[in-house]
């Protein structure tokens, strides 16, 4: 039902244009996917704040305004309750 590029390429004989049109969406395709989904960092660096927000420890990429909220947060007590007694999607949901 679904032929590869390659067995199309073996029963027609496209224009040398086709080829070279699919060639280059795969490779934008590709850099999506990288821009997306990184191969070369892990997506978890700087957002130990997300695990637990009261390691005081803010991400390299957080704005001014987001390392104050992040700090109310871990001044908190009620939240760092609540943390301690629920799961982690549970707490950020809240």
């Amino acid at each position: 039902m679904f032929q590869t590029l390659a067995g199309i390429l073996e029963e027609t004989d496209p224009e040398p244009s086709f080829s070279q049109l699919v060639h280059n969406h795969l490779s934008l395709l590709l850099e999506e996917f990288e821009r997306y989904f990184p191969t070369t960092k892990d997506p978890r660096t700087d957002k130990e704040w997300i695990r637990n927000p009261f390691l005081n420890k803010p991400g390299k990429s957080m704005s001014l305004q987001e390392e104050e909220q992040l700090l109310e947060i871990a001044n908190d007590g009620g939240l760092k309750g609540m943390f301690e007694t629920t799961t982690l999607p549970g707490f950020w949901i809240k």
